[in-house]
This record gives structure tokens, sequence and C-alpha cells, in this order.
């Protein structure tokens, strides 16, 4: 078989259907043979694209896999002349997420065809999206053809996306126009019931766009609880919409809490910020500075400390007098191992002393600002305070984070201590500059997690530096965790050293990738071998020419697990090659989980040539999954359907009368 560029065959001929060209396609099946994996996936990318030929093409050979996915996914990019083929040819049931999909992306004429030629219908929580984005013209389908009768999920998101177009028009049509007293009651129970308020107002005042109008058109209609309004105030200054909150503080009464000035200072919204001080008398929490400080926000946090201690009322002044130099100790940590040198700098002009007022533990804390990589920082504490990094932890961090700079300067200012970790970490995260710095100028060394962490992580160069420059060596899980990630090139470095060593994890783990290349190496070149994990994880993965391999050389074989695992995920070639070439067979597990994934072809397989067939919870996973094309094949078989009969009897009514309308609409 010609080798392809590709880690899959399951890859390389869904790639080929999703481009649409049917002769590369047919050329592959006849290249891969046997090996050739199409699933239901495989249609489903070519009903994404809109290739109708090759849709048609995989519908007439592998009838099977045109399953309920391949519409849905249609619907979802509004492929409607693929939708129109699969109705004429496919008998595959079909369900609400069809329209669901087609409705909230917008696909108007995909909704229009699907209701007047189909009978599954939509839901009220798939077409919430309709809301979200705003398609009105298939909300007024939706209305004008009574196909969604429940409309408190769309009102919610088109709230939450600001289109009032979207809620002018169901309100004006479900409670202003309603047809029915019923219609109106829907609508008047979501709001005064809070199911729309209660989410939602709060939710508009975080969206971007007409969310003032929104707020405006539902206010001057409804009245909401005094709860709601003032989280919507905390909401909106959060978010930073200052039209919002002048529009409550002028039009409303009910305020604020002191989250909404804590929120805003700690998302950087100045100009809501100054209003609240300005207007409201909630005030804030020493936590508003705190966060003001932390995310860099010198003029948000100057105001706080300047104006809003001065108009807070003398109670709240006392209790913030009390709490004032812990949030400024804490502000000025936060600061500083974020690195925002102007707001360092204003404390240390304004609040001399603020270097005194800290703990023990929050000067510990400061050496993140080392392990950050704030070298300024760094150097504006030491001229200052006389401070620069007390711990390990800071150079460690640094050298792990691959500030060399930062470790440089901690090492010629003999200001901290390091451990080995710092190579390690160094190492493990590839930074070969730093490496060499600790290895040229300190004494620490490493130890064997340095070339163990890097080889994991594929840093070749790292890799080949240590075992030039260095003693410790490595362990197995240098080879283990190299041969896992794929990384073929380390793996041989590590093989020429002497006394290197793997464990079966090194197989086992590339064969769960997919790695042959690194599979065939440790084969043919290590003893350590394999478990029957290798061929198991290799068929559960879809990995055909790894399983294909190890059958062929090797003998540590595999379990159940392998044709189970491969079943579930649908690989029906790794299915036919171990029922034809091994002798572990499956579990009922096999096509209990085929049918939870709907991988109807997979099912019909081992219940043509396995005994092992499928329990009741292979038909409870059809049900619950709406695979009824599935569940229908289960009852084919004689199986017990316990309390799922009920349910089911109907659905496989429901089945029966859509395909005798559709074969005959008379």
């Amino acid at each position: 078989m010609m080798q392809l560029p590709y880690d899959d065959e399951k890859d390389v001929m869904t790639a080929a259907a999703g481009c649409g060209d049917l002769r590369v396609f047919q050329w592959l099946e006849a290249t891969l043979g046997e090996d050739a994996c199409v699933t239901a996936w495989t249609a489903a990318e070519a009903a994404q694209e809109g290739h109708v030929a090759m849709v048609q093409y995989l519908h007439d050979k592998y009838p099977d896999e045109c399953s309920h996915i391949v519409p849905e996914r249609a619907a979802e990019y509004g492929q409607l002349p693929v939708l129109r083929f699969l109705h004429e040819h496919c008998h595959h049931r079909w369900s609400s997420q069809v329209m669901d999909n087609a409705a909230g992306n917008g696909h108007v004429d995909v909704v229009r065809f699907l209701h007047e030629h189909r009978e599954e219908g939509c839901t009220s929580m798939g077409v919430s999206k309709v809301g979200a984005h705003g398609h009105l013209a298939v909300v007024q389908y939706l209305s004008e053809h009574d196909i969604l009768r429940s409309w408190t999920q769309v009102l919610i998101e088109a709230a939450r996306g600001g289109h009032l177009d979207i809620i002018e028009f169901v309100f004006r049509k479900y409670v202003r126009g309603a047809t029915s007293t019923q219609d109106a009651v829907r609508v008047e129970d979501l709001m005064k019931s809070g199911s729309l308020a209660a989410p939602s107002m709060s939710d508009v005042a975080a969206t971007n766009g007409r969310r003032l109008s929104v707020i405006q058109f539902l206010d001057k209609r409804y009245p909401f609880p005094v709860a709601d309004y003032t989280k919507l105030m905390d909401f909106a200054a959060a978010y930073g919409h200052l039209d919002v909150v002048q529009y409550l503080h002028f039009y409303r009464t009910e305020g604020c809490t002191t989250s909404a000035l804590d929120q805003a200072a700690a998302n950087g919204h100045l100009d809501v910020v100054q209003f609240l001080c300005a207007r409201r008398p909630e005030g804030c929490t020493p936590q508003a500075m705190v966060s003001a400080a932390q995310n860099g926000h010198l003029e948000i946090f100057q105001l706080l400390y300047q104006q809003c201690m001065a108009n807070v009322t003398r109670k709240r002044r006392v209790d913030w007098d009390q709490a004032k130099d812990r949030a400024l100790a804490a502000a000025f940590v936060s600061a500083a191992s974020e690195g925002h040198m102007d707001i360092i700098k204003w404390m240390l002009e304004t609040r001399p002393g603020v270097w005194e007022t800290l703990m023990p533990s929050q000067k510990a804390e400061m050496n993140e600002v080392a392990v950050h990589g704030h070298l300024d920082v760094l150097q504006l504490l030491r001229d200052r305070v006389g401070w620069c990094g007390t711990s390990e932890r800071a150079m460690d961090g640094a050298a792990a984070n691959g500030h060399l700079d930062v470790v440089k300067y901690l090492h010629e200012t003999k200001s901290a201590r390091c451990s080995m970790g710092a190579m390690d970490g160094a190492a493990t995260n590839g930074y070969l500059e730093v490496v060499h710095f600790l290895h040229q100028h300190r004494s620490e060394g490493c130890t064997t997690a340095a070339i163990d962490g890097a080889a994991g992580n594929g840093h070749v160069a790292v890799v080949e530096f240590l075992l030039r420059h260095r003693k410790e060596g490595f362990t197995s899980d240098a080879m283990d965790n190299a041969a896992g990630g794929g990384y073929l090139e380390i793996l041989l470095l590590l093989h020429a050293q002497p006394g290197s060593r793997c464990t079966t994890d090194a197989m086992d783990r590339a064969a769960s990738e997919g790695w042959l290349r690194i599979v065939r190496f440790l084969h043919e070149n290590r003893t350590e071998g394999c478990t029957v994990a290798a061929m198991d994880s290799a068929a559960g993965h879809g990995h055909l020419h790894v399983v294909k391999f190890l059958h062929a050389h090797r003998t540590d074989g595999c379990t159940t697990d392998a044709m189970d695992g491969a079943a579930d995920q649908g690989f029906l070639n790794v299915v036919k090659f171990l029922q034809k070439h091994r002798r572990e067979g499956c579990t009922t597990d096999a096509m209990d989980g085929a049918a939870k994934h709907g991988f109807l072809s997979v099912i019909r397989f081992l219940s043509e040539n396995r005994a092992e067939g499928g329990t009741y919870y292979g038909m409870q996973n059809a049900v619950e999954q709406r695979n009824l094309d599935v569940a229908a094949y289960f009852h084919s078989l004689g199986l017990v359907i316990d309390e799922y009969g009920w349910e089911l009897a109907m659905w496989l009514s429901d089945w029966a009368i859509t395909e005798l309308r559709r074969i005959s609409p008379s």
C-alpha cells in the first residue's frame, strides 16, 4: 500500500470528501483498499461544504454512513441542495437538530424547506440562537407558521444580543397583537415570573450593540422587581456601559451595590468609576483599589485613593481607615507581581512607608515579580527599599519561565539563591539560553528531570546540550515521553546513550497516538516491547496502520478492548481487520458503544459477523441520543426494551408514519 502523508486513513478520506473532488476520493479508495476509512464524519464533511455529488456517491456506496449527523451539518451551513438530495434519497431518521441548526444560523430558506417537507420540527432551546444572532427573518417565519410555541429562550437570547427588532416583534405579535389570550399570557408570565428579567436583564447590560434601547423598551412596558434593577446597574458598571448606568441612575431609584464600583474599577472603566464616585452614595470596598492596582489601572487607583475616600460617610470612613493599610499593602503586592511600574512608583512616592506595612507572607509573595520577569520593578525595589528577591522561588521561577535577564540580574546582585529546579524548569520548557547560562555560571546543576522534561516536550536542542554538557542523565520517563509525543529525533538521541532505557509505556503511548515510525523503531531497536494496551488503544483511536504493524510483527496481541473501542468510535475498517485477523473478539460493549454514537454500519457488521450482540444499554443509548435508525435495528434483533418500550414504540410509530408520508404524500 502506498504511504500517504497523513497519520491516519480516516483523516485523508475525510479531507478528500471535504474538498469535493470525486476522482481523488475514488483514487484514494483504490489506493488504500481495505484500509480506506469512511465514517459518518466523512459524509458530514462533504455535506458541510455543499458537495452534492460527493454526498450522493457516499450515500450510494456507504448508505449506513449518511446518518443523522449529515443533514445536521448540512443545515448548520445552509447547504440546501445537499438537504434536498438527502430528503429524497436517504432513509435515515432525522432529528429536530436539523431545523435547530438551520434556524440558529439564519438559513431561512432551509427552515422553509424543512417545514414544508419534513416532520421533525425544532425545539425551543435549540433555536434560541436565532435570538442571540439576530435572525429576524427566521423569527418571522417561525412565528408566521406557528412552528415555535414557546418564545422564552429566544427572547432571553435576543436581549443578551441586544437585538431590539426581534424583541419588538415578539412583543408586538404575542402581547399587544396576540391572537389569543393564551399567547399573551405566555409572555406575560415570562416577564412577571422573572424568567426573562433575572437572567437576561443583567445580561442585556453586559452586551454590545443596542443594549440601552432594549432596556428602555422593556422598562416602559413591564415593572421588574427592584432587585433585578440593582443587579442591572452592577452588571452595567462591571462591563463599562456608562449609558446604561446613567439611565438607571436618572430614571430608576433602585441604585446599585458596592459591587458596581468594585467591578468597574477592576475592569478599567474610568468613565464609569468617575460617574459612580460623583453621583452614587454606595461607594466601594477596599478590594476596588486592590483590583485596580492588580490590573494596572493607575488613574482609577488614584481616583479611588483620593476622591472616593473623601466622599464616603464618616462611619464608612472609619471602616475604610481600618482596612486602608491592608488594602494598600495588598494593592502594592498585586501591582508589583503584575509588573505595573507606574503604580509602584506612584505608591512609593505617595506613601513611602508602604513597604514597611507588608506582612512577611506578602514580602515572600513579592518573589513573583521575578517569576513573572518584571526586571524594571525588581531594579526599582532594590533601589528604593533594598529588596531584590529573597528565596529560591525567585530565580527558579524566572528560569522556568525563560526570563534570562532576570536570572542574570539575580545572579549578579547575589540577592537570591536558586535550586536544581531552575535548570530543570528551564530545560523542560525549552529555554536553551537560560540552561546555558545556569550551566556556565551557577553550581546548583540539575536533576534527571531536566532531560526527562525537555524530551517529553520536544525540545531537541536542549536535550542535545544537556547530553553533551551535563552528567545527571535521564530516566526511562525521557524515552517514554518522547515516544508518546512523537519526537523521533529525540528518541534516537536518547537511544544512542549508553544505558538508555524505557518501559513498555513508550511503544504503548506511541501506538495510541498513531506514531508508526516510532513504533517501528522501538520494535526494531529496543527490547522493552509493549503490552496489549498498544493494539487496544491504537484500535480505539482508529490507527489501522499501527494495528496492522503490531499484528504482523509482534506477539503481544490485544484484548476485547480493541474491537470494543474501534466500534465505539465508528472505525469500521479497524473492526473488520480485527474480525478477519484476530481472535480476541469483542464484548457487548462494542455494539452498545456504536449505538450510542449512531454507527449503524458498525452495528450491522457486528450483528452479521459476531455473536455477542448488544444489550438493553445499547437500545438505551440509541434512544437517548435519538438515533432512531439504530434503535429500530436493535429492535429488529429482538432485544428487550424494558422501560423505554413506550417511548421507543411511539418513535417507531412516528418514524413509520413519516416514511409513509415521504413515499406517498397522499
